[in-house]
């Protein structure tokens, strides 16, 4: 029983939720129950909240255009010096 009582009390002591004077206020074991579990509550949201921070999400995504008939204009500017120009070609195709 010695045991029981040494935890009580340091549960009682951890009471961070005591309204009134030292003097006057009564740590309760309840209260330090709610003291350590709003506690771990907080750091284990912290945490969470953390990794989620920290952590990167890909999230790829392909959309096909489906309108026809529009053009799109497009521009190469494009230098190659060491090719002859019999040897360029550009293939279009829709």
């Amino acid at each position: 029983m010695a045991q029981g009582n040494t935890f009580t009390h340091r549960l009682r002591r951890l009471d961070a939720y005591a309204k009134t004077l030292d003097d006057f206020s009564v740590k309760t074991f309840s209260g330090g129950a709610v003291t350590i579990l709003s506690t771990l509550i907080i750091v284990i949201l912290l945490v969470s909240e953390f990794i989620d921070y920290r952590s990167v999400e890909l999230r790829p995504e392909l959309v096909v255009d489906k309108t026809r008939g529009e053009k799109m204009t497009i521009n190469f500017n494009m230098t190659f010096p060491h090719a002859p120009c019999v040897l360029l070609n550009l293939d279009v195709m829709d």
